[in-house]
């Protein structure tokens, strides 16, 4: 979270379907905003966020399996993380994040519909 109440999360979910043999992970991220310039709730998740995005390598769907190279896995990761880094970079602060999202840049970044009732709502408070 920074000082204009803009928070920033990376999220590492795992599958449902793995198993002892195959473990699959994702990658996602995310940025949320309150109406004050603080944020209250400071254990936001990253389903709870305004802007919210997979990794674009490999869809953000990454697998440990028997055979994997984990310095390939590691590097992979390290990729990821970088990307979501860049967009953190980008949204230096909360008053950029607003605009991104007036401006539609931010949408076209996800598939997730960003303009949903309660983030209008938020903005409307604001």
């Amino acid at each position: 979270m920074d000082d204009s109440g803009l928070g920033k999360i990376i999220n590492f979910q795992k599958s449902k379907w793995n198993d002892v043999d195959n473990i699959e992970f994702f990658i996602n991220y995310g940025l949320y905003m309150e109406a004050d310039d603080y944020i209250e709730n400071k254990a936001f998740k990253e389903y709870d966020c305004q802007f919210r995005s997979r990794t674009k390598l490999h869809n953000g769907t990454y697998f440990l399996k028997e055979n994997v190279n984990y310095e390939t896995i590691k590097n992979e990761v390290l990729k990821a993380l970088e990307e979501a880094d860049t967009l953190f970079d980008k949204m230096n602060c909360k008053e950029t994040f607003i605009l991104k999202i007036l401006s539609g840049v931010l949408q076209k970044e996800t598939e997730i519909p960003i303009m949903n009732y309660y983030t209008c709502k938020l903005l409307s408070d604001l």
